[in-house]
């Protein structure tokens, strides 16, 4: 009968995982209820205890932080992109500035959705729009239709 050394394990008790992850077993639990992959639930009995991969757990937590942060740029996303084409219509002088109102507000349009669904094939949580307007947009919107005869 062969010894296991710790690599051939396919994992490590909670305890182990969690001190090589720097964590408290408490945490590196929630994170497993969270969805955080284990090698072997734990069960009760002798022997039965919850097997924990350190390597596949950073690499979740890795993946959740980028997740995180792509959802928060999609948050903040449109409302940024509003600014810059109400700033580049402020700035617009010329004599037919209202006229150029629908097209800023289309280049808006496709400029926030070709992000997001860039977005989206990154992470897949990313959510569709919403419909919502930002308010510079619904102002150009606006301006673009006093203009038609």
């Amino acid at each position: 009968m062969t010894d296991q050394t710790e690599t051939d394990r396919p994992g490590l008790p909670v305890e182990q995982a969690a001190a090589e992850l720097d964590l408290s077993p408490g945490q590196l639990r929630r994170l497993v209820a969270r969805g955080a992959p284990c090698v072997q639930r734990g069960q009760r009995g002798r022997g039965r205890v919850m097997l924990v991969d350190p390597e596949a757990v950073r690499m979740w937590s890795g993946a959740s932080a980028r997740d995180a942060a792509l959802l928060e740029l999609a948050a903040v996303l449109p409302e940024i992109l509003a600014t810059a084409v109400d700033d580049a219509f402020r700035l617009d002088t010329g004599p037919h500035k209202a006229a150029t109102a629908g097209a800023l507000g289309a280049a808006w349009v496709l400029a926030s959705s070709a992000v997001l669904d860039l977005l989206r094939e990154r992470c897949a949580s990313v959510p569709q729009a919403n419909g919502h307007l930002p308010e510079p947009i619904e102002r150009l919107r606006k301006i673009a239709n006093s203009q038609q005869f």
